[in-house]
């Protein structure tokens, strides 16, 4: 999945477009001191950004009047919360530019989360300022918005990342894009779910209900156990995967498995599940495979951090809300699915309330960085109202939001990944032409990866798993726990 286009960010109050991705080119310096003042670099800032001048309304500042040139832009920055007037008639625009007032209006244009650093200590790290307190001179603001173009020009991809330093995304990228390319890897996954809720008043007095949700919450709980092996046989790209999902009985507590294999061949998939005796084959694409594994590629990420090690890296991330709803879609189906009232409005309104963080490891001592464990959580909270439509219709869906005051599924998953050069091994019954257990010396070793495409999309966000068994399992309570 790739990301293009524009993000939107919101500052203080007002909407505004992301600035990294739309740096215009610098306008003429026309100032003839040997200094920059607080109005000439908001100018300069406000071009440079392709930020509009807001001309309107009154100034109360005696030094800015709205007949200034620099009204508009004075006037937008405020408006954005970007700068304080220095009194409530006198502005400053005449006031010298330091490190520390430059890195404060860029840190706070973009929203950055800055993880306890101040923005002079920001712009440091970054390598757009050095450490002074001097007066800035216009070539030097000059320089400082040249570096923040470049910057968020290394940033595109990873939106809301300005912790990271350029290099650093350059190990993140270069990290996923070895994954993403790899002819033979191998992976194992684990991924589990359950869920926990708050009572109301009323559902704190009722002993029968009180007891009777937190027996389900601790039994209805399930988890996927899924391994995968993909690699190159005769210049077809090819995976084999095993998923095995345990699960509790939502009304009698018993546990039960079920085992699912499929066997990608090119175009072709082949799949078996259960007690099932024979496979069966169809021309799909290897994103049909039938588990979840947490591995999400370029474009799938947002508000990077990093936290260094040696030989390993962590950065920490967001999903963006599509690699989120795309990845859970066949979940949250089925959690809405198996209930008279499941519906594309309610499952928009799971997705509103759905978080999910992504933990990568990236391991930095060989010559390339490589992504070696995802891992994912993800909560999903819900309202009374959410709750009560997929636990029950009516008066027991009524019933329901009388006890309960809220409810947040949980989602743990995590993957490790390897790379070993070795071809996967056909399961047991199933024999495809030109693909057999003794393939071996493996070829094309940085080629296509298991979709043929050249990415690995296809293990990333759209696997169309068993998740829905899963969710099913999770808040199948309505009939069980309020009849």
């Amino acid at each position: 999945m790739k990301l293009e286009g524009r993000a939107a960010f919101r500052v203080g109050a007002v909407s505004c477009v992301l600035v990294g991705l739309t740096w215009s080119a610098f306008p003429t310096m026309p100032y003839a001191s040997s200094t920059i003042d607080k109005a000439q670099f908001l100018q300069l800032f406000c071009q440079s950004v392709q930020l509009k001048p807001d001309a309107t309304g009154k100034s109360s500042y005696t030094d800015v009047p709205v007949t200034s040139p620099y009204w508009g832009y004075v006037h937008r920055a405020i408006e954005l919360g970007l700068v304080k007037a220095d009194s409530a008639k006198l502005f400053g625009a005449s006031d010298s530019v330091s490190t520390a007032f430059a890195a404060q209006i860029v840190t706070k244009y973009e929203n950055m989360a800055l993880g306890g650093l101040t923005p002079t200590q920001w712009a440091e790290r970054q390598g757009l300022v050095t450490a002074s307190t001097a007066p800035w001179t216009p070539e030097q603001a000059q320089q400082f918005l040249a570096g923040l173009k470049s910057l968020a020009a290394s940033h595109k991809a990873l939106p809301g990342s300005w912790m990271l330093t350029t290099p650093q995304v350059s190990e993140f990228t270069k990290a996923l894009a070895a994954l993403d390319q790899a002819s033979f890897y191998q992976i194992s996954s684990v991924m589990t779910d359950g869920f926990s809720y708050q009572l109301t008043a009323a559902g704190k007095k009722n002993t029968k209900i009180a007891n009777a949700l937190q027996k389900q919450a601790n039994d209805s709980k399930s988890e996927l156990d899924a391994a995968r092996s993909v690699g190159v046989v005769g210049g077809t790209s090819v995976s084999v995967n095993q998923s095995m999902l345990t699960s509790v009985n939502a009304k009698t507590g018993a546990k039960s498995t079920q085992t699912i294999q499929d066997v990608s061949f090119g175009n072709t998939l082949y799949t078996k599940q259960g007690n099932a005796t024979q496979w069966s084959s169809k021309t799909a694409q290897v994103n049909n495979t039938v588990e979840f594994i947490p591995m999400f590629g370029s474009g799938s990420f947002t508000n990077i951090t990093i936290a260094q090690g040696t030989g390993r890296d962590v950065f920490t991330a967001n999903l963006t809300p599509a690699a989120q709803n795309g990845f859970f879609a066949s979940y949250l189906s089925g959690l809405a699915g198996v209930h008279a009232n499941g519906s594309a409005n309610l499952i928009s309104t799971m997705e509103k309330g759905m978080t999910s963080t992504v933990k990568i490891y990236v391991n930095t001592s060989g010559r390339t960085p490589t992504v070696t464990e995802e891992d994912l959580t993800t909560n999903i909270k819900m309202t009374p109202t959410t709750f009560a439509q997929l636990a029950g219709e009516g008066s027991q869906a009524k019933t329901i939001a009388t006890y309960v005051s809220n409810v947040t599924v949980s989602i743990s998953a995590k993957a490790q990944i390897s790379y070993n050069q070795t071809v996967p091994v056909l399961p047991s019954g199933l024999s495809i032409a030109g693909w057999s257990s003794g393939d071996g010396a493996p070829t094309n070793a940085t080629g296509a990866s298991a979709n043929g495409t050249g990415t690995n999309s296809a293990n990333s966000i759209d696997a169309s798993g068993n998740g829905a068994a899963g969710g099913s399992n999770t808040l199948d309570i309505g009939t069980n726990l309020f009849n």
